[in-house]
């Protein structure tokens, strides 16, 4: 009985998520609207790495253990 009660638990959920994405036929979709961009230059530029210079962490402790930062 229990099995049964949690396969039908586990359904019910499934059914939650997929109705989070389903829409009714009428209803239109989003559809983002893309600008036009030069396919060479995509991507040429990239922000650099953080630093984290400015922290004055020097070690981190993690379940009783020190490690350096």
């Amino acid at each position: 009985m229990t099995t049964i009660l949690m396969l039908l638990h586990e359904v019910s959920y499934a059914l939650q998520g997929l109705y989070e994405y389903v829409r009714p036929s009428w209803e239109e979709r989003p559809r983002p609207k893309v600008d036009e961009f030069d396919m060479k230059s995509f991507g040429s530029t990239t922000p650099a790495w953080p630093t984290g210079t400015d922290s004055t962490v020097t070690e981190l402790q993690i379940d009783g253990t020190v490690l350096p930062a």
